[in-house]
């Protein structure tokens, strides 16, 4: 709540650039975390705006992907795996392996509230082998977290403790306590 806090009294002092484009897409963000969805969107409506503006494209794409979050909130599958299509197309293209798998996360989201979990272990599979390529331990670690999740799910217990405490081994040897304490 401070940092949300914060950036609104920031928001109205920042100039029409990038780092309020930045500014606004962090409140839809945070609202959204929050499942205040309405606010979220509009805060992510006025980053997406701004960033079209300014021809700023990874505002642009990133309203894109919180949009994706958004309407998983709020149930809207379709225009979701739209969102995240959008912004996975678009990096793939750039060659950014570490958004496309942040696209591929959001799908693999999807996927879980519609109970389709073999789909979303598959696509965390993916993003797993993409993290592992590029060498970025956290996300590798909150990876193999959405990848338990799903062993756990579909009643794959004993695998989904395993892979936890994978995820476990790498959060404590990044010393990331409030993860694995």
């Amino acid at each position: 709540q401070v940092q949300l806090d914060s950036i609104l009294r920031l928001l109205p002092k920042l100039s029409n650039d990038t780092n309020k484009v930045k500014s606004y897409d962090r409140v839809g963000y945070i609202y959204n975390l929050q499942f205040k969805t309405t606010v979220a969107r509009q805060y992510v409506d006025s980053a997406r705006m701004l960033a079209e503006q300014l021809n700023y494209q990874p505002g642009i794409l990133s309203s894109h992907y919180h949009y994706g979050f958004i309407d998983i909130n709020e149930s809207n599958f379709n225009e979701a795996l739209a969102h995240f299509d959008t912004y996975i197309k678009f990096y793939r293209e750039l060659g950014d392996s570490s958004r496309v798998a942040n696209g591929l996360y959001g799908v693999g989201s999807v996927y879980t509230e519609l109970g389709e979990y073999n789909k979303n272990l598959a696509i965390q599979l993916r993003v797993l082998k993409i993290y592992e390529s590029i060498g970025k331990r956290s996300s590798i670690a909150h990876t193999l977290n959405s990848i338990a999740g799903v062993y756990w799910r579909t009643g794959e217990h004993s695998k989904a403790l395993q892979t936890y405490h994978r995820a476990n081994e790498i959060y404590k040897s990044l010393g990331d306590s409030v993860r694995y304490g």
